[in-house]
């Protein structure tokens, strides 16, 4: 359901922020359509299950907004 969303509302490159994140679904949903993405969650427990989503990624490199 996110794709269809993020499709319909944005266009590439713009950005996605999903204030209650959970498992990430909507950032992998918008990295995969070339939008930038951030996620928020109160439980930190969420954002470190959801970097299994991101194999590809380097959490110690720094992600500036353009």
């Amino acid at each position: 359901m996110p794709e269809f969303f993020i499709t319909l509302c944005t266009t590439p490159g713009d950005l996605v922020v999903d204030f209650f994140s959970g498992s990430n679904t909507t950032g992998q949903a918008a990295e995969s359509l070339g939008r930038r993405w951030i996620a928020i969650d109160l439980d930190p427990r969420y954002a470190a299950a959801s970097a299994l989503r991101f194999p590809h990624a380097n959490p110690s490199a720094p992600h500036p907004l353009p």
